[in-house]
């Protein structure tokens, strides 16, 4: 399988899609997520997803994030990756966990969404303290919950 076939994973009205159909199918949705997460924090991403499927978040809602540790492949490959996912996404939600503060990539795509002008949303990973990325501390962060979510996206 080449790098670029499955390295983002998209979710969205109880189905997962592959790469080749995610770009198509993120900006046809009336609501997409990217999720920016450190890749130790993929765990997380899970229940989102059950979120999504199980219609907590709202109906006609997907979720694209990164599936893959793709740091070995280098800043350009990322950042080619991430920067057509965040403009077809309608929101960036942001997992505060222990370490995303001190995480490139995660500033990376904050950057990203702000010079697409989109709404960015921070959620709080449950027992964590670690600070919010410098780039972001102007946002309040939503506690883990899909109604506290919900109400963040919405508004």
């Amino acid at each position: 399988m080449a790098v670029n076939e499955i390295l983002f994973g998209y979710v969205g009205c109880g189905r997962t899609l592959d790469d080749r159909d995610q770009l198509r199918e993120v900006t046809q949705m009336p609501r997409s997520i990217f999720v920016s997460h450190v890749y130790e924090d993929r765990q997380w991403v899970a229940q989102l997803k059950d979120w999504v499927t199980n219609g907590s978040l709202g109906s006609d809602l997907g979720i694209t994030t990164e599936l893959y540790d793709l740091r070995p492949l280098g800043d350009a490959a990322i950042d080619g990756h991430l920067s057509p996912r965040i403009r077809g996404a309608s929101v960036l939600l942001v997992l505060v966990g222990q370490d995303t503060h001190s995480h490139q990539w995660v500033r990376r795509e904050i950057e990203l969404a702000t010079s697409f002008g989109k709404k960015i949303v921070l959620l709080r990973i449950p027992n964590t303290t670690g600070a919010v990325p410098t780039n972001a501390r102007n946002l309040s962060t939503v506690l883990w919950s899909p109604g506290a979510l919900k109400v963040a996206l919405e508004g």
